[in-house]
């Protein structure tokens, strides 16, 4: 339980940021072990990624799902301004359908605010986003998993 509890305290304490190399608003290395023992350990499972496509900048949620693959509308980058759907406290994960489209998850456009106030793009299928909603905006961090 101690150890449990270290883990947890560790991983709140600064849990986003600024990558000094690639200047990307990431979650610290720290808090992604946290994360990946929760996956590893079975306390969180997400269920297989489903498929949502961006229309004109949205998305929506499908309901009992919290991992998503998103495509671009067409093109080689698209932006994702709003995700529709979701109740207060909810957490999803985004990444993109495929390596060779980048999803753009727009900061204070629609509903989403990023860490640092900068768009956040998922240009890599090993790069995952990390969504909290509270009940008026998705709040978003990002990071590279390989």
């Amino acid at each position: 339980m101690a150890q449990n509890t270290a883990a947890l305290n560790a991983a709140l304490n600064g849990p986003i940021i600024q990558n000094p190399v690639t200047g990307r608003i990431e979650f610290a290395p720290h808090f992604v072990r946290f994360l990946n023992s929760l996956v590893n350990d079975r306390r969180i499972n997400t269920g297989a990624a489903q498929p949502v496509t961006i229309a004109s900048g949205v998305i929506s949620l499908v309901p009992g799902f919290s991992y998503y693959k998103v495509t671009v509308q067409s093109g080689a980058t698209d932006d994702l301004d709003t995700i529709n759907g979701g109740n207060e406290g909810d957490l999803i994960f985004l990444k993109a359908a495929s390596d060779t489209a980048d999803v753009v998850l727009r900061d204070g456009t629609g509903n989403i605010i990023t860490e640092g106030g900068v768009n956040l793009t998922l240009d890599d299928l090993d790069d995952l986003a990390l969504l909290h909603f509270d009940g008026t905006a998705w709040k978003a961090a990002i990071w590279n998993i390989s």
